[in-house]
């Protein structure tokens, strides 16, 4: 626990020093800041009052605003802890976990209470920080912990894989990916797979099945791997036969279980499933989603362990037109490098519009172009002829990218920053910046705040059940607005 302080401690010290005031100059006005103990939308309890403590401190040891109460402030910090979470990133040569990473994830807004003016708002801003295992293993973890991807595939590589192994998340493509490696590794011959790998399917097989398959003694390879697909579909009643063979494994097998759902409690789920409860927490990897920047990154390192070469805007246009599935993402990027011919290995903006189709693409533009000039006829029409042929999704993801890029361009305007830095900062070329400072003129940092909680809001209702042809029309309604209508 003490090491979790000091952790958070520091995490808290750069949280403090995210905020508009410790990285540009404050306004001369603000001598004062309250900070509220912070909101906790994690299942750990207690995180919030710490991290507000520590938070706290180290605004006072940096000694640029003195903390008083809200009756008193000049400005105030609010903030919600959204996400809190121990991972396993580095294993012994038994696959003992010997290094910890803890993420801290929260959305911030500070305020300027005198001029009533909003300095900062970010929302998912993350920081981490690392501690090594020096005791046991089992008195410093618990069960709140799970193994990183990344470094699941490094014990993978070196054959230090647990005997038991749950891998749960949405993404299909990570899950199909950490398979493949796990196979490479156990069978470098194709014949011993033949004889020493076992796949079923969860939904047609009881944990009894599995487990007799797993207490098999390997053929030809090292060691023996049983995979069950779709695991979460296991009867819970099954759930002592799998504990006895967590207890008593058979050390020459892993069992490696893949479902393809989040298993940890969400809207849909409000317990976890029970095989977080039977499964060690050492031995569970979490697929986190990807989305915007860090999902063009994985997609441009994925392409490249098959040879492909995808270009930053390549990437950036195949996210926003094909959605956030990065199997069908791949995908994509292998159809897109057979447009440039047989032998072609470099994706840019040209073989990606041959791929989503010049007419699609010209929609798109259409439509975001219609909204940012509040142009609300025009931004229908378009919305209607792309929902003939498009899903509703991509459109939505869409319009809060170009939201979100109007937001973060006007802020950085705010801070002083000219345009061509704005454009390097953003990733864009400077001219579109210029277009997209023009189309922001008129509206307030409070609007455009107000639009991305609306593309929010609209997200939450389709995948709630509400009608997307009309959810959108709402939305492309709410955007049209101009200023802060």
């Amino acid at each position: 626990m003490r090491r979790r302080a000091a952790l958070l401690a520091l995490i808290a010290t750069a949280v403090a020093g995210c905020g508009y005031g410790l990285r540009g100059t404050l306004p001369s006005h603000l001598k004062t800041i309250a900070i509220p103990t912070f909101a906790n939308r994690t299942s750990e309890p207690g995180v919030e009052n710490f991290l507000t403590r520590a938070v706290v401190d180290a605004f006072s040891t940096n000694g640029r605003l003195r903390v008083v109460g809200p009756d008193a402030a000049d400005s105030i910090l609010e903030g919600e802890v959204t996400g809190y979470d121990v991972q396993s990133i580095a294993f012994d040569a038994t696959a003992n976990v010997r290094q910890y990473r803890l993420i801290v994830t929260l959305n911030l807004r500070y305020r300027d209470v005198k001029e009533e003016k909003l300095l900062f708002d970010r929302r998912g801003y993350q920081d981490r920080a690392d501690f090594r295992v020096t005791g046991s293993v089992s008195s410093t973890s618990n069960a709140s912990e799970r193994v990183d991807y990344a470094a699941f595939l490094t014990a993978a590589e070196r054959r230090a894989l647990p005997p038991t192994v749950l891998v749960h998340g949405p993404d299909a493509q990570l899950m199909d990916d950490a398979l493949g490696i796990v196979s490479r590794v156990l069978f470098t011959e194709p014949s011993a797979a033949a004889f020493d790998r076992e796949i079923f399917d969860g939904r047609d097989v009881t944990a009894e099945t599995v487990t007799n398959a797993a207490l098999t003694l390997p053929v030809l390879a090292p060691a023996r791997l049983v995979v069950v697909r779709h695991a979460q579909a296991l009867p819970a009643r099954d759930a002592d036969t799998l504990r006895r063979w967590v207890t008593a494994p058979n050390p020459a097998a892993c069992l490696m279980l893949l479902a393809d759902e989040a298993l940890t409690p969400n809207r849909e789920r409000k317990t976890p499933h029970w095989l977080l409860d039977v499964v060690p927490a050492a031995a569970v990897v979490a697929l986190v989603a990807r989305r915007g920047r860090p999902l063009e990154e994985w997609l441009r390192q994925r392409a490249q362990a098959e040879g492909l070469v995808v270009s930053e805007e390549g990437a950036r246009l195949l996210v926003q037109h094909v959605g956030e599935d990065s199997a069908t993402l791949l995908g994509e990027v292998r159809k897109a490098a057979l447009a440039g011919g047989p032998e072609n290995r470099a994706v840019g903006v040209k073989e990606v519009s041959a791929v989503v189709g010049e007419h699609r693409l010209s929609g798109l533009f259409d439509l975001t172009r219609a909204v940012e000039r509040h142009e609300l006829g025009l931004a229908l029409r378009t919305l209607d002829r792309l929902l003939a042929t498009e899903d509703p999704l991509p459109l939505l993801v869409a319009l809060t990218r170009d939201v979100r890029m109007r937001w973060t361009v006007r802020e950085w305007r705010e801070r002083g920053r000219p345009a061509a830095e704005i454009a390097r900062l953003v990733g864009r070329p400077p001219a579109v910046v210029d277009a997209l400072l023009t189309s922001v003129a008129g509206e307030s940092n409070r609007g455009l705040t107000r639009k991305l909680e609306q593309c929010w809001l609209a997200e939450r209702r389709v995948k709630s059940g509400g009608e997307p042809g009309a959810e959108l029309a709402v939305l492309v309604a709410e955007l049209c607005r101009g200023g802060d209508q």
